[in-house]
């Protein structure tokens, strides 16, 4: 009979074999693969270290322009409020102006109101006295009509 050789036996001519045929390959693969691995985690690195420090470079530009936009904002605030206090300031210029106006307008109102009663008065008198006039010329013609006859 002709002996078997056990699974364990077997695994190990298997492995003996294949030491035999691929023994050197299989080294200088793993060699060339962890070298390669080796330049992969390196370029990694790299190109990490690379993107954290442009992201730092990024990252400090945008807080330096917010910076600048909160101090153009408070800028443009504060001129706002400078603008709203003129504005403010003329609004109530232009309201004591037209309260003066009318004031004077008023006053001058009252004397032209003041002269027109007293030309009124005057029209008045004499049209009493074109009246008294009138009466005196039928008078005087009365009389002469009398005389006359």
């Amino acid at each position: 009979m002709e002996k078997r050789p056990t699974p364990d036996k077997k695994a190990a001519e298997i492995e003996q074999i294949k030491e035999i045929l691929f023994g050197s390959n299989i080294e200088d693969i793993e060699n060339r693969f962890s070298l390669l691995e080796s330049k992969i985690a390196d370029e990694a690195n790299t190109m990490l270290t690379a993107f954290r420090n442009d992201f730092s470079k990024l990252k400090h530009s945008f807080e330096e322009e917010i910076i600048l936009l909160k101090k153009l904002i408070a800028d443009n605030q504060n001129r706002i409020v400078e603008v709203e206090n003129k504005f403010d300031k003329e609004i109530s210029n232009i309201h004591e102006s037209i309260r003066s106006l009318k004031k004077s307008w008023e006053e001058k109102n009252a004397e032209v109101k003041k002269e027109a009663n007293l030309h009124d008065r005057k029209i008045q008198n004499l049209q009493d006295i074109k009246l008294d006039t009138s009466r005196f010329i039928v008078l005087i013609e009365s009389v002469l009509k009398k005389i006359r006859s």
